[in-house]
C-alpha cells in the first residue's frame, strides 16, 4: 500500500517553475524533512497565497523539461470555459508530457499497486480523481487542498518513474519533476491547514491520507513522524462525527485512522502515541463500515488491535501492566473469527483476497497479543505464524492486477518465524510481492525482516521484541501500514 522511492537526505524539495533543462537538477543541499506536514511546521502564512508562487502566471509560453514548447493557454474544447488569460493548474507544468506521464502511470498502475483491493471500488481512484479533477482545473492563482492533492499524486507517479527509469536523463527528469511538484503540493496544503475552510476538508483529508500513502519515500522517521503530527493536531479540532457528513469522506477518515493505529504501534515511547496526542478516533465513526473491502480488515479485528496497541503505550509509557484480565480478552481474541465480507464483487477473485487478508489480521492479531501483552516467548507462537504465512502465500493466486497488502500483520507474523523453513518460505513470498507489486517497501522490509532475525539468533537476544529493533534510530525506518 505504499512506495519507497528515494531519499530526501540527497536531494531538493524545489518549487515547480519555468526552467531550462540545466536548471533542472536536483541539489544535495536541502533536507527533505524540511517539507513536512506538522502543523507547527508550516511553510508559510495563511495569507501567503501558494497559487501567487512557485509559478509565472502569465501567459507566455513555458519551455518544458523535454525542451518543447507549451501553450500558455489550453486550445481545446474542455477548455473554453476558462478565460484566455487565465491559466489553470493543470497549464502550468514546464512539462505537460511528464504531467501526462505521472497521472496516466496514476490512473492504470499505482492507484492499484497502492491498494490492497483493486479496481473500481479503490478510494485512491473512486475518491481522489473527482477530488484531483476540480484541483487542476482550479486558477492557477488560487490555492486549496484539491490543488494539494493534484501536485502530490502527480509527484507520487513521477516518483515511481523516477525510480524504475532505465535511461539515466528521464530518471533525472522524472526526479526533478516529481521533487518540484510535491513542494508545490506540500505548499497547498500547509496552505489550506492554516486557512482550514470546511469546504475545504475533504481535500486537506485526501492529501493527508495521501501523504501517507506514499511518503515511505524517505528513510528519516523524523519526516514521516511531522507528517503523523500534523494530521493529529489538525484532526483534534475537528469534532470527529463531521466526517460522517458523506460516504468519501467517512471512508478517507476510516483509512486515515486505521493508518495511524498501526503506525502507534511502532511509536509506543513517543509522545504522538500518548492517549492525548492521538486524535485519531475511531469509535464513532465504525459506521457504516468499509476498510473490510479496502483494507480486508474486520472491523472486530481493527477494534481489537486499536485496543491493544492502547494497552501498549499505557505500558510503555507508564510501565504498567494492563489491568485487564488477559484470558479472557485473548479468549475473544480467538473467538472473532472473520465473517465473510458482503460486498458486490467488483473484480475478479476479490472474494478470495479479502478473505485471506481478514485471516492474516485476525491471526496476527493473536501472535501480537501474546508477544506483545502477555510477553511469551517466540516459541509459543509459531503455529500461529505457519497459519499466517499459509494464507499469505496463497495471495500469489490473485493475479488479475497490482496490489499491495497492509505490511503491519504480514510483519507482525513473520518477525516471529523460527527456523530456516519458515524463514525461508517467508523471503520467497517477499520477493514475489516486491516483483509483482513494484513496490520497493518490500525490499526494505526484507532487508529489515532478515537483520532483525540475525540479531534474534545472537545470544542474549532470544525473546527481542521487533518493537524494540525498529524503534533503534540506527535502524532503517519503515512505515508498518
Amino acid at each position: 500500500m505504499h512506495e519507497t522511492i528515494v531519499s530526501f537526505s540527497e536531494t531538493a524539495v524545489v518549487p515547480i517553475q519555468a526552467r531550462t533543462e540545466a536548471e533542472c537538477v536536483p541539489s544535495p543541499s536541502v533536507d527533505g524533512a524540511e517539507a513536512g506536514l506538522g502543523v507547527d511546521l508550516l511553510i508559510q502564512d495563511a495569507d501567503d497565497d501558494p497559487g501567487q508562487r512557485g509559478h509565472n502566471n502569465t501567459p507566455t509560453e513555458v519551455l518544458s523539461l523535454s525542451g518543447h514548447t507549451v501553450p500558455s493557454t489550453p486550445h481545446y474544447p474542455g477548455a473554453v470555459e476558462n478565460s484566455l488569460t487565465v491559466r489553470r493548474h493543470l497549464d502550468l507544468s514546464p512539462s505537460t508530457h511528464l504531467q501526462l506521464k505521472a497521472i496516466e502511470f496514476w490512473v492504470s498502475h499505482l492507484s492499484d499497486a497502492l491498494s490492497c483491493v483493486p479496481g473500481p471500488l479503490n478510494p485512491l481512484k473512486r475518491i481522489f480523481m473527482p477530488i484531483m479533477y476540480e484541483g487542476a482545473r482550479c486558477p492557477g492563482t488560487q490555492s486549496n487542498a484539491s490543488i494539494a492533492l493534484f501536485y502530490l499524486v502527480c509527484s507520487a507517479g513521477a516518483f515511481h518513474l523516477s525510480a524504475h527509469a532505465t535511461d539515466d536523463r528521464e530518471r533525472s527528469d522524472y526526479l526533478t519533476f516529481a521533487l518540484s511538484y510535491q513542494s508545490d503540493g506540500v505548499r497547498h496544503l500547509n496552505h489550506s491547514l492554516m486557512k482550514d475552510d470546511v469546504d475545504d476538508r475533504e481535500g486537506i483529508l485526501a492529501s493527508l491520507l495521501m501523504c501517507l500513502t506514499y511518503e515511505p519515500a524517505t528513510d528519516q522517521r523524523g519526516f514521516w513522524l511531522t507528517h503523523l503530527h500534523g494530521a493529529s493536531l489538525w484532526l483534534g479540532k475537528i469534532d470527529v462525527r463531521w466526517w460522517t457528513r458523506k460516504e468519501s469522506t467517512l471512508i478517507m477518515y476510516q483509512m486515515v485512522a486505521s493508518t495511524a493505529i498501526f503506525l502507534r504501534s511502532q511509536l509506543l515511547s513517543h509522545t504522538i502515541a500518548s492517549e492525548s496526542n492521538f486524535n485519531f478516533d475511531l469509535n464513532e465513526v465504525m459506521e457504516p463500515y468499509h476498510l473490510d473491502y479496502i483494507f480486508g480488515i474486520p472491523k472486530r479485528a481493527l477494534r481489537m488491535i486499536t485496543y491493544m496497541v492502547s494497552l501498549s503505550v499505557e505500558m510503555e509509557q507508564k510501565g504498567q501492566h494492563p489491568q485487564v484480565d488477559l484470558d479472557l480478552f485473548e479468549t475473544e481474541l480467538y473467538l472473532a473469527a472473520p465473517l465473510e465480507c458482503n460486498v458486490p464483487p467488483a473484480i475478479k477473485d476479490q472474494e478470495d483476497l479479502i478473505r485471506h487478508y481478514s485471516h492474516i489480521f485476525y491471526l496476527g492479531s493473536i501472535v501480537y497479543c501474546k508477544r506483545r501483552l502477555r510477553n511469551q516467548p517466540p516459541a509459543s507462537v509459531q503455529g500461529l505464524v505457519e497459519q499466517v504465512l499459509e494464507h499469505i502465500e496463497a495471495l500469489k493466486g490473485f493475479t488479475g492486477r497490482r496490489y499491495c497488502p497492509v505490511l503491519w500483520p504480514i510483519a507482525v507474523a513473520l518477525f516471529e518465524a523460527q527456523g530456516s523453513g519458515l524463514r525461508s518460505r517467508a523471503l520467497v513470498w517477499v520477493d514475489m510481492i516486491s516483483e509483482m507489486s513494484t513496490l520497493s517497501m518490500w525490499q526494505k522490509f526484507k532487508v529489515l525482516l532478515e537483520s532483525f532475525w540475525n540479531r534474534r539468533d545472537t545470544p542474549g537476544h532470544g525473546e527481542m521484541k521487533w518493537e524494540a529493533y525498529i524503534g533503534d534510530p540506527l535502524v532503517p525506518s519503515l512505515m508498518m501500514v
